[in-house]
C-alpha cells in the first residue's frame, strides 16, 4: 500500500495464473441477472448474465473470508440485488457486502456452524430477515441489516435434535404472519407460525444453546405443531414454488412427496437397479412445476422425473390413493451431464429457475466451471443425458484477460536482457516507494512504484528506457518471500530487505 500526506494508494498483485475457484456456494437472482459464487478459499466473485443466459461475465471479486464461503444469499423482493450475505462455517463468520461496489457493510464472528441458510423478506414491513439452522437446536433470525438475531425458534422438547432443513413462507390469505417449517435430524416435522410486529417471547432466553452477543434480546418462540414422518438423517425439505402445499424431501438413498397440509405421504422413490441411478446419492431438488421434479445427485448430475397424478396438485386425481400401497411411482425421464462428473473433487452446486415452460438449470463445480442448461418442459421427453447449452470457465476467462493485458512480467521482460519466467514473491518499500519481485530463478529485482503503474494503465513506453531497476543475485532457486522490515517498523535500517 503506497501512502503519503495526501494519498492513500491500495494496490493487489496477482499472478498470471488464475487462483483457485473451486466453487463452494452460489446464488442467483434470475430478476437482475446477478449470479455470485463463493469459493474454498474465501474469494467471492460477482457475474452479471447476458444474452439471454448465453454468455456470463465476471464484474467484482471480493477477499473478505479466509475460509470457505459455506452459504451466499440475498433477498429477491426487488429486481436488483443492492446487498447480499456471505457466511463462512469454519471461522463462524457473517458478512453483509454492497453488491454495487463490493464493500463490507457489516460484519459479526460467532461460534456457530450452519447447515441451511435462507434470506426471507417479509412484507408487511419489507423488512429482510437471515434465517439460519445448522449445529444447534433452534432456527435463527437475523435482523439483515444489522446481523443482530431478533428471533429464535425453539422446539418444545428440551433435548431435541438438530435441524437439518428449514423453509419459510407467508400464506396469501395470511400475509401478516410468518410460517416456518423446521425437519429434525430424527424425522420430526416442526411448524411456527408468528406475527414479528406483535411476537413476544413464551420462554426464558437463558436455555437457548446459541452464543448471543447482541445488544438485544432476541424473541424465543417455541413450535405450535410437530408430526413424526418417515424420513432419514440429513433430510432436505424443499417447497413447489407453484403450490406450497407439494413438498419434496430428499435424503441420500430416496425422495418423498408429501403434502404440506398435513405431511400425508403422496408418492416416494428408493433408488433400485436402474443403470441410470442406481449409484446415485441425492443431495437436493427442485420443483420446475407442479408434475415435474429435478434431483441433483452428489456425482454433479440432474435427474427429471414425472410426478404420478396422485402427488400432483392440480391434477384430479390428487391425493386419490387410499394407503401406501397404492401409491403410483415416479418416471425417470432424462438425465442432464457435462461430462466430467467422475472427475470432480467436490459436490457441484445447482441453481434452478422456470418461466413460462422454460427452465434454467446452473451448475458450478471445483474446477470454476459455470455450466447452463435450457430446458423447454413441454418437449422434455425420455432422453439418456442432455449437454449444456452453455458453458464458461473462470480460468479460460482468466488467461484470455491476461492475454491481452500488459503485466509486470511483460513489461519487465521488455527492459531486461534476461527473460522472467515467473515472478513468484512481491514487497512495497513504502518509505522508498519501489516494488521489489522475486523470481523463479532466485534473482530480485526493484523497480519505481509509481513509474510501474504508469507505464502498466497508461501505456507510456517512452519511459521503459529511463526505468531504474536494481537488481540483486544471491539465491541460485525460488525467491517465495519479501520483506522490507523498515515499511513495518522504523528502527530498522532503511536499506535492508530481506
Amino acid at each position: 500500500m503506497a501512502s503519503s500526506s495526501r494519498i492513500l494508494l491500495p494496490f493487489a498483485l496477482w499472478p498470471e495464473s488464475p487462483p483457485s475457484l473451486s466453487v463452494s456456494s452460489l446464488f442467483i437472482n434470475f430478476a437482475s441477472d446477478d449470479l455470485i459464487t463463493g469459493t474454498n478459499d474465501g474469494f467471492i466473485v460477482c457475474w452479471k448474465i447476458l444474452s439471454d443466459h448465453q454468455k456470463i461475465i465476471p464484474r467484482l471479486m471480493l477477499i473478505g473470508h479466509t475460509n470457505q464461503v459455506a452459504f451466499i444469499v440475498a433477498s429477491l423482493s426487488t429486481h436488483q440485488i443492492e446487498q447480499f450475505v456471505s457466511i463462512s462455517d469454519n471461522d463462524g463468520e457473517i458478512k453483509l457486502w454492497n453488491n454495487q461496489d463490493g464493500h463490507c457493510i457489516e460484519h459479526i464472528r460467532t461460534n456457530l456452524k450452519h447447515r441451511s441458510v435462507q434470506c426471507f423478506n417479509y412484507q408487511s414491513t419489507n423488512e429482510n430477515f437471515l434465517i439460519c439452522c445448522g449445529c444447534y437446536a433452534e432456527i435463527l433470525i437475523y435482523d439483515m441489516r444489522t446481523l443482530e438475531i431478533k428471533y429464535t425458534l425453539t422446539p418444545s422438547n428440551v433435548n431435541a435434535d438438530w435441524i437439518s432443513t428449514f423453509f419459510v413462507f407467508q400464506k396469501a390469505n395470511a400475509p401478516d404472519v410468518i410460517i416456518a417449517i423446521g425437519l429434525l435430524d430424527s424425522g420430526c416435522v416442526k411448524l411456527w407460525a408468528f406475527d414479528p410486529r406483535t411476537a413476544t417471547s413464551n420462554t426464558a432466553i437463558e436455555g437457548t444453546s446459541i452464543g448471543n452477543n447482541n445488544s438485544l434480546v432476541p424473541v424465543d418462540l417455541k413450535e405450535h405443531e410437530s408430526k413424526e414422518i418417515r424420513t432419514q438423517f440429513g433430510s432436505m425439505i424443499v417447497p413447489c414454488d407453484e403450490c406450497q402445499r407439494m413438498m419434496l424431501i430428499v435424503h441420500g438413498q430416496g425422495w418423498h412427496i408429501f403434502d404440506g397440509i398435513d405431511f400425508t405421504e403422496l408418492c416416494s422413490y428408493v433408488i433400485d437397479d436402474n443403470d441410470i441411478v442406481k449409484n446415485e446419492h441425492w443431495i437436493n431438488g427442485y420443483f420446475p412445476t407442479q408434475d415435474l421434479v429435478l434431483l441433483f445427485s452428489a456425482r454433479g448430475y440432474a435427474h427429471f422425473f414425472r410426478l404420478p397424478e396422485n402427488a400432483t396438485f392440480t391434477n384430479p386425481k390428487f391425493r386419490s390413493q387410499h394407503n401406501k400401497t397404492d401409491m403410483q411411482l415416479p418416471r425417470w425421464l432424462c438425465r442432464l451431464s457435462v461430462g466430467n462428473e467422475l472427475k470432480l473433487p467436490l459436490t457441484p452446486i445447482f441453481s434452478c429457475h422456470t418461466k413460462l415452460k422454460h427452465c434454467q438449470i446452473y451448475r458450478v463445480d471445483a474446477s470454476g466451471q459455470i455450466s447452463v442448461w435450457q430446458i423447454n418442459l413441454k418437449q422434455l421427453a425420455a432422453f439418456n443425458d442432455i449437454l449444456p447449452t452453455s458453458s464458461i470457465s473462470y480460468k479460460d476467462i482468466w488467461t484470455h484477460a491476461i492475454s491481452n493485458i500488459r503485466t509486470i512480467r511483460k513489461i519487465l521482460n521488455d527492459i531486461l536482457p534476461n527473460k522472467i519466467n515467473k515472478l513468484t514473491a512481491s514487497c512495497h518499500l513504502i518509505t522508498k516507494d519501489r516494488l521489489a519481485f522475486g523470481t523463479d530463478n532466485g534473482k530480485i529485482y526493484i523497480v519505481p512504484a509509481l513509474q510501474l503503474i504508469s507505464s502498466l494503465f497508461l501505456n507510456n513506453d517512452h519511459e521503459k528506457e529511463n526505468f531504474d531497476i536494481q537488481t540483486l543475485v544471491g539465491h541460485n532457486q525460488t525467491i517465495t518471500c519479501l520483506i522490507h522490515p523498515h515499511s513495518e517498523y522504523s528502527r530498522y535500517d532503511i536499506k535492508h530487505l530481506v
